[in-house]
């Protein structure tokens, strides 16, 4: 579902509609308007940060221009007279706090303070600009947790880690483990121990099937109904298809085994599908495939180290969509130090219960 917020908090309202000679529409506070925030009103990436003509600078005051892929809502919105908080190149979330509204004339534009709001329906083009009081159709205002959501971190495991204390991983922060059942019709012969120790943790605990280009879709469920039925006891484990190497390349496969996990009563709630590998399938689209949003695996070296550190090194990148599917979940390290062992770790924006349940 595409998220689409207010680029301002509603305290703000219009000062200047959209109109010739005027292709966006001003939004201001009364009893002063400077340094109030500003959202971002859909997901995207950030294609311009800084001065620009009729909107101040040096940077970072001036402008912010985001491109939204389709899975974000498409087109392109701009934010004039701001002083960014964000720079060219970092993907941004649907209501993530991006600049702030500037106060002073000598550097906004030589206005009174205040939001100019454009939206162009495609890519950035003068002339093309659509009224963005229709186009924002009364989308709310971010609440702080949605324009600032918590960072939680979490495992995924499987054969690999026969030994690895869930309870100590627990102790050190992290919040929730995705555990492999499957690959194909094998059964992961850790994953019951895994499971048990996980919830006996307090972790959020989900399940992968890795997909196999060679099994069929009744094939994988079969196969994991039953490990998780014998560790969890019934279908309520949320399921994550993990899609690399040996999965094949077509879409229709993999959607088929989606579909054949929820007809069988299965929640599916992610797709591990690392960008490289879907470069390498030849980029399909996914748009339209009904499965899930990314997990997505984006590393930046070094990845050794604690999580929290690895995390704030590591840049935006890994939240950029591909495929025509957004990024949920953001596998951004495979050597992090957790628990004594060098793993995979991941990284959720928001509340870990709105992912699991």
């Amino acid at each position: 579902m595409v998220q689409r917020f207010k680029p301002i908090s509603d305290d703000c309202h219009i000062t200047s509609e959209f109109a010739t000679g005027h292709p966006g529409v001003d939004f201001g506070r009364d009893g002063g308007s400077g340094d109030q925030p500003v959202f971002a009103a859909q997901a995207g990436l950030v294609t311009h940060a800084g001065a620009a003509q009729g909107f101040g600078g040096p940077a970072p005051a001036g402008w912010i221009v985001i491109d939204h892929p389709t899975a974000a809502g498409s087109g392109t919105t701009v934010y004039g007279s701001i002083i960014a908080e964000v720079a060219e190149g970092e993907w941004v979330r649907a209501g993530q706090r991006i600049a702030r509204i500037n106060p002073d004339p000598n550097t906004n534009g030589g206005t009174a303070p205040h939001l100019h709001f454009q939206v162009h329906p495609f890519v950035w083009q003068p002339g093309s600009q659509i009224d963005p009081v229709a186009w924002l159709d009364d989308a709310p205002a971010p609440t702080p947790a949605q324009s600032n959501p918590p960072i939680c971190y979490g495992v995924d495991l499987s054969n690999h880690q026969p030994d690895i204390n869930l309870k100590t991983i627990a102790e050190e922060g992290f919040e929730f483990a995705i555990l492999k059942a499957t690959e194909g019709t094998w059964l992961d012969p850790c994953f019951q121990q895994h499971y048990s120790a996980a919830r006996e943790a307090g972790l959020h605990t989900a399940a992968y099937a890795y997909v196999r280009s060679e099994t069929s879709p009744q094939e994988h469920v079969d196969a994991l109904d039953n490990v998780v039925r014998a560790a969890a006891g019934d279908m309520s484990v949320p399921i994550c298809l993990d899609i690399e190497s040996g999965s094949g390349t077509d879409p229709n496969h993999w959607r088929a085994i989606h579909d054949e996990f929820t007809s069988r009563g299965y929640r599916v709630i992610l797709t591990y599908l690392p960008r490289w590998y879907w470069q390498q399938v030849g980029s399909p689209d996914l748009a339209d495939t009904g499965l899930p949003p990314l997990w997505s695996s984006h590393y930046v070296e070094p990845q050794q180290g604690y999580a929290s550190a690895i995390y704030q090194r590591a840049g935006t990148g890994g939240w950029r969509s591909y495929g025509g599917l957004l990024v949920d979940l953001w596998q951004f390290s495979s050597e992090a130090t957790v628990a004594g062992h060098a793993i995979d770790v991941n990284a959720y924006l928001g509340d870990p219960r709105d992912l699991f349940g």
